[in-house]
């Protein structure tokens, strides 16, 4: 590993992404950490587990705070200049053959967060990977959050001119749309929602 690289610091717990219960955003997530403060973060990674935010949920969702357990998951980090999420299955209607992806410039902390309106699109998708771009809806993407070369993050405000431009080429879109599709396949042809982010053009 390279001593300069960035790291994020996230939660996986074995209720998160449950059909019945989504844990998702309940534990603390910590983005472009070094390694000066990677064991800091470890720590308050596992803690979050026990703030007043994550305990009222599992108490709305009758779950045992005893039988929650939580790993943490370090990931190279990249310096993205666009990330988003991309759903395999249409998450409004269930169409299994439409992948429908949101972008944004920067990291998706801002999109995930609801920070921004991001750009919309909906993407039908053969098994032969036949793609067709069918709806897309420009954002206003306000901000961006950015990755410090000294570690950490900063929010930043769109220039003008980029908040009217597809943070995405109709190229990359359709590469995304595919490889999403592929990432569903070998989990069993299960929907998933995959978080993305593209890095030097």
């Amino acid at each position: 590993a390279t001593m300069n690289m960035h790291v994020a610091v996230r939660s996986s717990a074995t209720a998160e992404d449950l059909p019945d219960n989504s844990f998702a955003g309940q534990q603390d997530t910590y983005l472009h950490v070094t390694k000066e403060n990677l064991i800091e973060k470890v720590k308050e990674c596992w803690a979050s587990l026990f703030t007043a935010r994550a305990i009222s949920y599992r108490k709305k969702s009758n779950i045992d705070h005893k039988i929650v357990k939580l790993a943490v998951v370090i990931q190279q980090m990249i310096f993205s200049e666009v990330s988003g999420v991309a759903f395999t299955a249409n998450p409004i209607t269930g169409l299994r053959n439409e992948v429908v992806i949101d972008s944004t410039y920067g990291l998706g902390e801002a999109l995930v967060s609801g920070l921004v309106t991001p750009d919309h699109y909906e993407i039908l998708i053969d098994r032969n990977e036949n793609v067709e771009i069918r709806l897309k809806k420009i954002g206003e993407k306000s901000i961006r959050i950015i990755g410090k070369s000294d570690g950490g993050t900063e929010t930043l405000e769109t220039i003008d001119n980029d908040k009217k431009v597809e943070a995405l080429s109709d190229e990359y879109i359709i590469e995304l749309a595919k490889l999403a599709k592929r990432v569903e396949k070998s989990y069993n042809n299960q929907p998933l929602d995959l978080e993305w982010g593209f890095t030097n053009g």
